[in-house]
């Protein structure tokens, strides 16, 4: 803050500590440039009083502080008031800087402690520890990882895509029922000779299972459809029980089970390796038409 003289006022001093209105001119003015020797004005008073509307942001305390240094003819000390900002802001603003530097250095600042990669092999974690120590790390050069990395009991996820040709040691479990699905076929005669007599206790075909099997669907097929209210109905043993609770069967006309009217429906789907498996024409057509029948068992080994 510096008072710069232009031009000297017409009533003189009277002495007092306070400058009068009428020792005041519109040539004096109060600004914030620095005090020079020149502009240094000698004051035997120790108070100056200047209207608030003169200087904005003006206190009693930045004209006693200014009134102090010219009296000992030194370069008047800004004064954190005049630009919106306390003293006691000023100093926890310092504190507050000092207390983050004492954090991390704001200029260049370094990480401390240890870096810990969740879930990943040793061989990764040592190559990352020859380019950049794990503990207090600075980054510099290129990871490479190896290409035949062994994962660790991995838990993958879903992959986007992947290429599985040369995996092995895939179990059947692992792999979806529309992945494995597969069908055992079984003739109950030749194309041409119609249904024999129906029997609920004497099968047309027998044959054991050659492994375990997850049975999924049961259909039929005719070469030659039957015809009448008499459906062809097929009925499917293992150990001498029923797996079906709901027959399958062929409609009038039809010649596949796929367009039955009332659906078959499996109530053992636990076909055990080596049991024995028993194929029954439970009803044949009302005209004994139906020829070249065929049942086959649809699903998965397990």
């Amino acid at each position: 803050m510096a008072i710069k003289h232009t031009k000297v006022a017409t009533t003189a001093d009277d002495g007092t500590s306070e400058v009068g209105t009428n020792e005041w001119n519109d040539n004096h003015t109060i600004d914030d440039n620095t005090v020079t020797d020149a502009m240094v004005v000698a004051h035997t008073t120790t108070k100056i009083t200047v209207p608030s509307t003169l200087v904005t942001g003006l206190t009693a305390t930045d004209v006693s502080d200014f009134d102090t240094e010219v009296a000992n003819n030194s370069a008047v000390t800004a004064n954190t008031a005049k630009t919106g900002i306390t003293s006691g802001q000023a100093t926890a603003i310092t504190d507050n800087a000092t207390a983050i530097t004492l954090r991390a250095p704001l200029a260049s600042p370094t990480f401390t402690g240890t870096v810990v990669l969740p879930n990943v092999p040793a061989i990764v974690t040592t190559q990352l520890d020859l380019k950049a120590p794990l503990a207090s790390p600075t980054f510099t050069g290129t990871v490479v990882l190896p290409d035949s990395q062994a994962l660790v009991t991995p838990v993958l996820g879903t992959p986007t895509s992947g290429v599985l040709t040369n995996c092995t040691g895939l179990p059947l479990a692992g792999i979806l029922a529309s992945a494995k699905t597969e069908m055992i076929a079984i003739a109950l005669g030749d194309e041409s000779t119609v249904l024999a007599t129906a029997s609920t206790t004497v099968p047309v075909v027998t044959y054991h299972m050659p492994y375990a099997f997850t049975l999924t669907d049961v259909k039929v097929g005719l070469t030659v459809a039957g015809t009448g209210a008499g459906l062809v109905t097929i009925d499917v043993h293992e150990a001498g029980t029923t797996v079906l609770s709901t027959k399958v069967t062929v409609d009038a006309t039809e010649k596949t089970s796929g367009t039955a009217t009332t659906a078959m429906v499996i109530s053992d789907s636990a076909l055990a390796v080596d049991s024995l498996i028993e194929i029954f024409v439970d009803v044949i057509d009302t005209d004994n038409v139906a020829s070249g029948a065929k049942v086959y068992l649809i699903g998965y080994q397990s």
